[in-house]
This record gives C-alpha cells, structure tokens and sequence, in this order.
C-alpha cells in the first residue's frame, strides 16, 4: 500500500545523494523550483535548472543552496535553455510563434555539455505549455502549446539518453497531467489543425488541446508495462526510469485563471479553494518517488502516479497498441 510522501521522504538514505546530479527544465520557478529546493535539502549534491528567465534563476539558485543541508553545500547552476522557440528566431526578434524542435535540442546540448561525463542522475521535467483554445503554429508547423507540454518531453530525454548524458539508474520524470483521453486523436494532426477544429468553440478546443496532451504524455509514460512506447524505452534503455507525475491544481507563481476559458473559470477557482496546493505542498511527491525506491515496490512498479503518489490510470487512447506504434515513429522522427 502505498503511504505519505512525508512518510517516504523520512527513511530517504541520504547517503550517497551528496554525489548525485539533478536537472530541472523549467526550474526557475513554481513547482519547478520547489522541487530542486526540497531535493537540495534532502542532501542531492548537484541541481541544475532550466530556464529562460536569468533573474527567476539566479534568485532559485540561491534558494537551493540555502536549502542545502547544515554541514553541506549544494552545487547550483543556471541553464540559460528555452524550448518554446529558436534562439536563432529570437535573435532575430520573431519569436512569436516559432516554438520549434531546435530549441529543444539546443537546450539539451546546453544539458549535455553543463553535466559533463559524469551525468544526470535525477532528470525532471516542469516546463508548461498551457492549451489556448486557439489555432496556432510554430516552426515545424505544430501547435506550439503541444510542442512545449508534451513533444519536449520527449525530445529532451531521448536527446541527452543518446548523446549518453543519462548517468547508469537515472530517473527521467515528467510532471505533467495524465489521464485524459481523445477517442478520435489522429497521429496525422496532433496539433488539431484540421477543418473540423477550424469553427469548434474555444472552451471546447481548449478541452481537447488538453486531452491531447495527455493521450501523447500517457503513451510514453504508461503505468501498466504493456505500453509498446514503455516497452520501447525500457528495451533500448533498460538501465534506466521512467515516470510521470500528475500535479493536479497548483498554484505557481504564472497561474492565472484567464488563461482558461471564461466558462471554465469559476470551476477552477473552486478547484485551487477546495484541492489546490502550492509548489511546496506538491514537491513532496515527485521528491519521494526520486529518492525512495520503495515508493516504487508499494505502487507495483508503476510508471504513472497523482500527486497522492497512487498508481494513476492512463487515458484509452494511450492504452491502444497501434496509436503508441504510430506515435512512437512519430516522435523518433521528431527527435532525429
């Protein structure tokens, strides 16, 4: 049965943590940051964050190293890394809409190239692309909500697992939602480009954007070990972990309730009042199942989990063999 993560996180072996490196993409703030504080004040020697905002940065940095043990001393550092765009676009001042594969990539190699030979042993991932309700296109012609939330996470492990940034045991987490399904989702427009979303209100596009998200999040981050994109990572890669982690309504220091569609707006409000949390409340969670292997053993082995740390059910898209085949390709395309 599976217990608290206050409980798990008081028998962590500290031990050897003083040795290990963590990376947080999207680090900079929120839950993010959070996380890389709580995993600094559990004894992790080395944290890194991701992040495009220098000032959010520095002042988490600080924050880590404040963290840090009585006795010990946190390594932190910066990354200068966004992968909502290109920097060469952005130099040339057109970032609106160009949120491409390179910029992915790019942050990865800065990944790669910060951690060295001895690598990652801790690699989480926080960055946020919100759905918009809206008809959008970057770079590579995707939505680039989508591109954000749900392809670089994707991208970014597979990148720096390739290059052999990965130390041997790494643990690669995705926080991000799961569970939701898009029983008519097609691998030919996962940006939800076509005619048929053209005229669809914006509350409900909003809705399937989302749904989206978590058809393709849930396909490689399956719970059950049938999931051909799991299998597929745990046979390429069998030195490794792979989980995904639903937050539910966190209150981050970005969350605001325009982003959601007016009709959508007062549920959520009730929502943040009656289950919300904070970025503190939540980094228990992830922080216990990095550092805990017997959170693992309690959920049988599983790969998806809420923030309760129960195992999580994934949506029936994802659980369809054919659509992880397919998506597999997809993303292995997009990652070359």
């Amino acid at each position: 049965m599976v217990k608290s993560a206050a409980e798990y996180l008081n028998s962590v072996d500290r031990s050897s943590l003083g040795d290990r490196t963590a990376v947080i993409v999207g680090g900079t703030s929120g839950m993010g940051a959070k996380v890389a504080e709580l995993l600094s004040e559990y004894g992790v020697g080395r944290i890194i964050i991701v992040g495009r905002n220098a000032q959010r940065g520095a002042a988490t940095v600080q924050a880590i190293r404040h963290r840090a043990p009585a006795g010990g001393e946190a390594r932190a550092e910066y990354i200068r890394g966004d992968v909502s765009y290109n920097a060469r676009r952005a130099e040339q001042r057109l970032r609106q809409y160009c949120s491409d594969i390179q910029g992915m990539k790019a942050t990865a190699d800065a990944i790669g190239e910060a951690v060295g030979a001895k690598g990652i042993d801790y690699l989480v991932m926080t960055q946020n692309g919100v759905p918009t309700g809206l008809i959008q296109s970057n770079a590579d012609g995707m939505d680039p909500a989508f591109a954000i939330q749900a392809v670089s996470r994707f991208v970014i492990p597979h990148r720096l697992i390739e290059s052999g940034h990965l130390a041997p045991g790494a643990k690669v987490m995705s926080i991000a939602n799961t569970g939701q399904t898009l029983s008519d989702l097609s691998l030919d427009d996962l940006s939800l480009h076509g005619e048929r979303y053209q005229t669809m209100w914006h509350a409900r596009l909003f809705g399937q954007q989302s749904a989206r998200d978590s058809c393709v999040l849930d396909a490689f981050h399956e719970s059950t070990g049938r999931a051909q994109l799991a299998q597929e990572f745990r046979l390429r890669y069998k030195e490794f972990e792979f989980f995904h982690v639903w937050p539910g309504l966190v209150k981050t220091p970005d969350f605001t309730l325009g982003a959601f569609p007016l009709v959508f707006r007062p549920l959520v409000a009730l929502g943040l009042w009656t289950i919300g949390q904070t970025p503190e409340g939540f980094a228990p969670a992830p922080v216990a199942l990095l550092l805990n292997p017997a959170v693992k053993a309690d959920a049988d082995d599983a790969m998806c989990y809420a923030y309760t740390l129960k195992p999580s059910a994934i949506g029936a898209w994802a659980s369809d063999p054919e659509n992880r085949e397919k998506l597999w390709e997809w993303l292995i395309d997009k990652a070359a």
